[in-house]
């Protein structure tokens, strides 16, 4: 009776230890902190002031330039617009107190950013911003694109990885042949093994999504130098004052400033961008050689790049079930094998009786 008892605990014991890890996925997302926020408060929060309505910073930039092309000046269409975040509230204020519109766009945030490079002369352009949004909404597909394929591999990973699990619970209870093998040393040994492999190929296949697409998360610095600029020349700026204006957000582009007003030639000047922005010091370059005028040519730049930037996000998002792979065929099967069929099949020869002869 007491052998029993003990096999009963240990038959428990384990199929909880099989229902709670099929489980952890679900309970640990519910219990994560950040996830909890994301899902208990209106999106971008974190990042909007609540009494000025969730708005992002393409909207606050529409909102902009249509006030500009309706005639308001460039401190009234920033302070009549939604403000995207913190730091455009604290503009707005600034601008209420009497600040200049260079002073209080002189915040680190994207949109911030974005029209300090728009303004020339206290003057907002408005196809300078519109260029700008056009660009920002790119970016905003691209990163679509990188969350879709994120959900994917992450909800293939936990039915994968879950299966196994599920199945070997649901044989537990409706099989007392299987509840029975759980206790045997092989049966026991095939359960750590494949827990172990599952645990393993789950974690393998979350780092291979992360690896794949982490690498197109942040915007190419490249194209945001060379947007800052496009954007700055088409508010009829030049190339010295886009550095200028740059400079405050970037270090190499203080450099490069440093030296331009020093009075340095302009391919000394541009060297501190030779290594991240070869391209647009490339254009630069020759556009100051052959008298050529400036924005087409960073506009080709900018288009060159962004194709170049779409095209390998692309590619690396159609590679990540490919990828994934390897973990799925190396490490959950296996797992499937040991945690599913093996207890099934142990438990099947244990009830075989070998005939007398």
């Amino acid at each position: 009776m007491s052998c029993r008892c003990g096999m009963d605990e240990s038959v428990a014991f384990l199929t909880a230890v099989a229902v709670g890890t099929t489980l952890l996925p679900v309970v640990w997302s519910v219990c994560d902190r950040h996830a909890a926020m994301l899902r208990l408060l209106p999106r971008g929060l974190p990042d909007q002031p609540p009494a000025t309505g969730a708005v992002d910073d393409i909207t606050f930039l529409s909102q902009v330039a249509r006030a500009v092309s309706a005639g308001a000046t460039a401190a009234q269409a920033v302070m009549q617009a939604p403000a995207s975040s913190p730091a455009v509230a604290r503009a707005q204020d600034q601008l209420r107190s009497g600040a200049s519109v260079l002073a209080a766009l002189e915040g680190d945030s994207p949109e911030l950013r974005t029209l300090a490079a728009c303004l020339h002369h206290g003057v907002l352009s408005v196809g300078a911003i519109e260029h700008a949004v056009a660009l920002a909404r790119n970016e905003r597909q691209l990163q679509a694109d990188i969350d879709t394929a994120m959900a994917l591999a992450r909800r293939s990973a936990l039915v994968l990885t879950s299966v196994p699990f599920a199945l070997l619970a649901v044989a537990s209870l409706v099989s007392a042949s299987v509840r029975s093998s759980l206790a045997t040393p092989p049966v026991a040994a095939a359960v750590i093994v494949g827990t172990v492999l599952n645990r393993a190929g789950s974690a393998w296949m979350s780092r291979t999504a992360r690896s794949v697409t982490s690498a197109h998360l942040q915007t190419d610095r490249s194209l945001a130098v060379a947007s800052a600029v496009a954007a700055h020349l088409r508010a009829g700026g030049t190339v010295v004052s886009a550095f200028e204006r740059l400079a405050a957000h970037d270090p190499a582009c203080a450099e490069v400033n440093v030296l331009l007003a020093r009075g340095a030639p302009l391919r000394e000047s541009l060297a501190p961008l030779s290594g991240s922005c070869p391209s647009l010091v490339h254009a630069l370059l020759a556009c100051h050689t052959d008298g050529l005028p400036v924005a087409p040519a960073v506009d080709a730049v900018i288009a060159d790049a962004s194709a170049a930037r779409t095209a390998a996000v692309r590619e690396t998002v159609a590679a990540l079930p490919a990828r994934g792979t390897t973990p799925l065929v190396l490490l959950v099967l296996p797992s499937f094998l040991l945690l599913a069929v093996a207890p099934l099949a142990l438990a099947a020869l244990r009830g075989l009786q070998i005939p007398h002869l």
